[in-house]
C-alpha cells in the first residue's frame, strides 16, 4: 500500500510524517529529496542558468534566495518546478521500488500530488485553519508577508480535495492527530510497531 500525504504550508504535514515514521511506517520524504538534488552539480548548473548567479553561494544553490525569488514570481516557482519535480517523481520511483518488498505502507510525503501522482493506492490531505497555519509559521519565523506570498502560490483547498482520499484535520493537539492517523493506519489493516 502506498500512500501520497500532502498538504500545504504550515498544516503541520512534517509532524504527521513524524508520527506516520514513529509508528514504524516507511516514510519517503520529496524534500529531503529536492534538498539533495540541489547538491548535485548537473541540478546547480541548471538552476544557476535558469536564476542567475544571485541565487548562488560559494557555488552551490542558496536555498533561501531560491526560495524569495520563486515564491514572488509564480513563472519562476513554474521555472524550477520543472527542472526538479521529474527528477524528484524519478527517485520516488526508486524509492518505492527497492522498499516496496519489505513494507506493507509506504508514505511519500509531498506538499504537491503531481509528486506522486499514477503511484498511489490512498492520498492523504493534511490540513488545518488559515489562522492556525499563519500563527504556526510566525512562531517558526517567518515574517508574515513571506508566509502569505508563498501561502498565495500554493493550491487552495479545492484543488487539493480533488486529489485526497482522506483529510487529517490538525487543528487541535498533536495527541489528536496521532489519534487521527493511528485509526487510519488501523484501518489499511496497520498494527504500529
Amino acid at each position: 500500500m502506498i500512500i501520497g500525504l500532502m498538504g500545504p504550508i504550515g498544516v503541520g504535514k512534517t509532524e504527521a510524517s513524524k508520527i506516520l515514521r514513529g509508528l514504524g511506517i516507511c516514510i519517503i520524504d520529496a524534500d529531503e529529496i529536492a534538498h539533495k538534488l540541489i547538491e548535485q552539480k548537473s541540478v546547480i548548473k541548471k538552476i544557476l542558468s535558469g536564476f542567475g548567479q544571485n541565487v548562488a553561494l560559494n557555488g552551490k544553490v542558496d536555498r533561501k534566495k531560491l526560495g524569495e525569488v520563486v515564491f514572488a514570481d509564480i513563472k519562476k516557482l513554474k521555472k524550477l518546478n520543472d527542472v526538479l519535480h521529474p527528477k524528484i517523481k524519478k527517485e520516488i520511483k526508486k524509492a518505492i521500488k527497492n522498499l516496496l518488498p519489505f513494507d506493507h505502507i509506504i508514505v511519500i510525503d509531498a506538499a504537491l500530488p503531481c509528486l506522486f501522482e499514477g503511484l498511489t493506492d490512498k492520498v492523504w490531505l493534511v490540513w488545518s485553519t488559515y489562522n492556525l497555519r499563519v500563527k504556526r509559521l510566525l512562531k517558526k519565523g517567518l515574517r508574515r508577508d513571506k508566509i502569505k506570498k508563498i501561502m498565495r502560490m500554493q493550491a487552495s483547498k479545492k484543488e487539493y480535495l480533488k486529489t485526497a482520499d482522506k483529510i487529517l484535520h490538525n487543528n487541535k493537539t498533536l495527541k489528536s492527530l496521532k489519534a487521527e492517523i493511528i485509526k487510519l493506519a488501523a484501518g489499511l489493516g496497520f498494527e504500529p510497531r
